[in-house]
């Protein structure tokens, strides 16, 4: 099945119907107005860039108000989570093989396959709104709402994750969409959703992955082969529609779906927030970089 996702990274993104200049970024959390949101789509980008988008506006996102970004990928790429060892999870010689990209998430969890997917990313200030506060499940729990109202509009009946079910596997540990942990979606009982977070002093991300077609026995092709290879489960219909549709009308829905549950007040804004230059530069100095990549 071909994606037709539109949207050519942060150079060519699709453009949105909603307005998306929006001005200069507000220097203190006292002039941030109390529900306001920020929804950001530029495409899709290669895998150090969107990491790299991702800790930048983690590290400036006391400035400014909550972003949700919502983003594809150019090709496929494996994320490595923060600590991982990306001995137990890749061989790069196959991943070269099969022109899949590696690299390392500033966020913790598990190893995914980043290929027919919707990711978001969720940045906020610590102390803008109830919600953002010093409890990991208070954040998880309105992220996962506004995505489950999302995925309803576009016909995909998720819902919260109602055990834990940790994978079994090597010592490496369960690959992502193999365990099943409280407030990360399912749908039909499948995982839909895999998340991960970090915090700093003064802001949280949070991050995760929407696959549309099966990847566990495809990332397991690109390792070390030293566990048995798992079963795709079946993803649900509704999941696998979501690939004939545009990447833009994918986010625009999710994003209008997110603001209806959380009650925000959402403006698309476009990459004249970003500052550029300090993103290229942790792109190729740190996400692009063996240094990080495979520190562990």
């Amino acid at each position: 099945m071909r994606t037709d996702w539109s949207g050519s990274g942060i150079a060519g993104a699709a453009e949105l119907s909603e307005p998306r200049k929006q001005g200069a970024p507000p220097r203190s959390l006292a002039s941030i107005p109390a529900g306001e949101w920020w929804f950001l789509y530029l495409g899709e980008g290669d895998a150090a860039w969107n990491m790299a988008v991702d800790e930048w506006l983690l590290s400036t996102a006391a400035k400014r108000p909550p972003v949700l970004r919502l983003y594809g990928w150019k090709r496929p790429a494996v994320s490595l989570g923060r600590n991982e060892k990306w001995r137990d999870v890749v061989h790069l010689e196959r991943l070269a093989e099969h022109g899949v990209s590696l690299v390392r998430r500033p966020t913790g969890g598990r190893a995914v396959l980043h290929d027919q997917e919707i990711t978001y990313s969720v940045t906020a200030p610590a102390g803008v709104a109830g919600a953002w506060s010093s409890r990991l499940e208070s954040a998880l729990s309105l992220v996962s709402r506004g995505l489950v109202r999302g995925l309803g509009r576009l016909g995909v009946p998720a819902e919260f994750s109602r055990r834990s079910s940790p994978g079994e596997g090597s010592p490496g540990g369960s690959l992502c969409f193999e365990s099943t942990t409280r407030y990360e979606l399912s749908v039909g009982g499948v995982k839909a959703v895999g998340s991960a977070q970090c915090r700093t002093e003064d802001a949280f991300l949070q991050h995760g992955s929407i696959p549309v077609k099966a990847t566990l026995s495809a990332l397991w092709k690109l390792g070390p082969q030293t566990r048995s290879c798992p079963e795709d489960p079946d993803l649900p219909e509704g999941l696998l529609a979501l690939a004939d549709r545009p990447l833009d009308e994918l986010c625009t829905t999710l994003a209008a779906g997110f603001e209806e549950e959380t009650g925000c007040r959402g403006s698309w804004q476009g990459e004249e927030i970003l500052d550029r230059s300090e993103i290229l530069a942790l792109a190729e100095c740190k996400y692009g970089s063996d240094g990080w990549t495979l520190r562990r």
